[in-house]
Parts: structure tokens; sequence; C-alpha cells
């Protein structure tokens, strides 16, 4: 599950719900901090997302110049949140940075994340899902794993000269089906055995 961080108190128990069920952990952060969260991960979020209220300390906008000039943080995707009486008061956004009024829905904030990442990464990724879904298109359904049956003969000896240092030598024979229940106990006698360069 991917991070998201927020910058901000007011409405963030709203906001994390929301990122919740768009598939993110939410973090709760402070601004006026070192813009990490208290347990200090240790890897950039995929989102950040600042929540202003106007008159907050320290402002929407130092917080965005902050996130901006981060070296780790600023390629993460921004969205800010503003309510709708915030719009006049002049808020400085950092170029990139996505503005959200609230109050916003789920499918709202998923739109203005696609943006804030084709902005940051190039990458549309409606395109990208349209592209995948193109390519998957002929594949048969089903979970796509081919049906395994026990061989019904045993094949005979085979010998490759080979001019090479290294010795490779297969000894097959009849063994427990697949669906076994010692199937995956064999499996790693079979690694010890003869399953690598490191087996014995």
């Amino acid at each position: 599950m991917a991070d998201a961080w927020i910058y901000g108190d007011q409405g963030s128990e709203g906001t994390s719900r929301l990122l919740a069920e768009l598939g993110f952990s939410p973090h709760r952060v402070a601004a006026n901090g070192t813009l990490r969260p208290p347990e200090g991960a240790s890897r950039a979020p995929a989102l950040a997302l600042v929540l202003s209220t106007g008159d907050e300390q320290p402002s929407c906008a130092e917080v965005c110049a902050r996130l901006a000039a981060d070296e780790e943080l600023a390629e993460v995707p921004v969205i800010v949140a503003l309510p709708a009486d915030g719009l006049g008061a002049g808020v400085g956004v950092a170029e990139g940075h996505e503005l959200l009024v609230e109050p916003f829905t789920a499918e709202e904030l998923q739109a203005r994340i696609a943006r804030a990442r084709r902005v940051v990464n190039g990458i549309d990724h409606d395109d990208i899902v349209a592209q995948v879904n193109a390519a998957l298109v002929d594949m048969p359904e089903g979970d796509g794993r081919i049906p395994r049956v026990s061989p019904a003969t045993v094949g005979p000896s085979l010998a490759i000269d080979d001019d090479s240092e290294q010795v490779h030598l297969a000894i097959g024979g009849r063994s427990l089906p697949r669906e076994h229940v010692d199937r995956e106990a064999l499996d790693v006698v079979n690694h010890i055995f003869g399953g690598g360069l490191s087996s014995r």
C-alpha cells in the first residue's frame, strides 16, 4: 500500500478516509517540522496532500515551496485542498501542484491524483491502463495455468557433448504428483540435491 502524507489538520480525518478508499496509507505530518512523519519514514510517499484553511502557519504557500525545494520530495505529486471560500485568498501553489476545492469526493481526488502524477512523471495513468488492456485483450480467460498431468511413460536417456567447464547431470524418475501433500517438502529436497549451482 502506497503512503500518502497529509499536511494540515482541517478535514484531515475525512481526507484520510478517502485516501484509504483509493488504496493509500495516510499519515498526518506536521507542516512546521521536517515535512516527514514522526516515525521517520525512510522513503518518499506516493502522494502529498496539503490541507489549507488560508490562515494556517506555516502558510500553504510556504509548505508547497518547501516540498518543491526538498531534494527527496520534489518529485512527489502534490495536491492542495482549499475550502471554497479560500479561493480568493491568493494561496500560493507551486508550479505543477494540483488544486482541489473542498468538499470533494473520492472520484474527484483520484482524478486530481492522476493529473498530478502526469505533471511529475510525464505519464498518463489512464493511457497506460488503456495500453495494458489493449495488449491483454486476446488473453484467454482463466488463471493462466497450464494443466499438468503425470507422464504416461519414462523417456529415454540422453547425453549431449558440450565443450564447456560446467557439467550438468539430470536424473529423472517417477515422483509424487503435483497435488500431493508432501510436494513442497520434495521441492526443498530437490533444490538441495539438484536445484542450482549451489546444490550438493
